[in-house]
């Protein structure tokens, strides 16, 4: 779903011809003489996720989730549910990917609606603090993760939580893959990734040991499913970022960066992209630098957005959601030229 993270759960992609808009109305020289203005205020929200299959939004507050359109910013309806469960500094929100069900989570529950009707349709107590979730691609399955270790399984259809597995340490990071692929990490030293099916099968393992032996704290697959991105936390404001080829357990790059970079995959025409926010900020020119890579490491382009500090980034479709530090909402469209 990367600050990401999701789905990790970010800005800004320009590629030989392409044509980068700002609130969807200026072109990149127009856009540096901008600020947060351009874009619409929705305040200190802590946690966004997009439906997939429409112009809408969910921000996550203390108290409330809102939903509205990306378009204008136009509120929708409200869902009375606290956004209080965090994984890696992004608040707990989750937009099935193909039906109207939106999970919310609580610090030891996760609260289900209906996005469409503002319908409440159940609230799941769990065993303990819950630290990442994720919705399987079909049927209303959630994926759970928790701090004690364990993945669990809510199926509407069922009454209770089941035990899909119990790992040795706390659950860092959840990813599900569009063909039911469960990729997890934890919080260890070992910089290991474990793939598994819905039975609880572990499939296949990544290791970015022992040159890398950091915990992972963020992962998201490419939306062919071919490639998963990891973030691993080395400390002090300093991480590593992997992309892993899953069918050859093979890494094709491995960069350096703030642990605090914002990553998420755009779908192009060829090949699977990777954008990344790897400096949230310069302070000497005010200005965020963006950075898209191919699968190998490729750095495609650079950009710099004056003024605006993400603080959640995701995207919808061509259009990249940016919620920054001040409460705007800005958009930024990639068109073809």
């Amino acid at each position: 779903m990367i600050r990401l993270v999701g789905k990790f759960q970010r800005v800004v992609l320009g590629i030989m011809g392409l044509v980068l808009i700002l609130s969807g109305a200026l072109p990149v020289s127009q856009v540096r003489a901008q600020d947060p203005e351009a874009g619409f205020f929705v305040g200190m929200v802590r946690g966004i996720d997009i439906n997939p299959d429409s112009d809408q939004i969910a921000l996550g507050y203390a108290d409330k989730i809102e939903i509205r359109t990306l378009e204008t910013g136009a509120l929708l309806r409200e869902l009375a549910t606290p956004v209080r469960a965090q994984a890696w500094g992004n608040g707990l929100i989750d937009w099935h990917p193909s039906l109207a069900l939106l999970a919310v989570g609580d610090r030891q529950s996760v609260a289900l609606w209906n996005p469409e009707t503002g319908e409440h349709l159940r609230t799941v107590e769990l065993d303990d603090q819950l630290s990442n979730m994720a919705w399987y691609p079909e049927g209303e399955i959630l994926i759970v993760g928790l701090w004690d270790g364990t993945l669990w399984i809510v199926d509407l259809a069922e009454t209770a939580p089941q035990l899909l597995l119990k790992a040795e340490n706390p659950i860092s990071a959840l990813a599900v893959s569009s063909q039911g692929q469960i990729a997890f990490g934890q919080k260890d030293s070992s910089g290991l990734i474990s793939i598994m099916t819905l039975e609880g099968q572990i499939v296949q393992t990544l290791s970015a040991a022992p040159n890398l032996p950091y915990p992972v704290v963020l992962l998201a697959w490419s939306g062919d499913d071919a490639y998963l991105s990891v973030n691993l936390d080395q400390g002090d404001v300093r991480g590593y970022s992997l992309i892993w080829e899953v069918a050859t357990g093979q890494i094709t790059t491995q960069m350096h960066l703030p642990t605090a970079s914002m990553f998420t995959w755009y779908e192009d025409e060829d090949e699977p992209l990777l954008t990344a926010i790897t400096h949230l900020v310069d302070m000497e020119t005010d200005q965020t630098t963006i950075d898209t890579f191919t699968i190998t490491g490729e750095e495609l382009h650079d950009l710099t957005l004056p003024k605006v500090r993400p603080f959640f980034i995701v995207w919808a479709k061509s259009t990249l959601v940016i919620v920054d530090t001040e409460g705007y909402l800005h958009r930024v469209v990639r068109v073809h030229s």
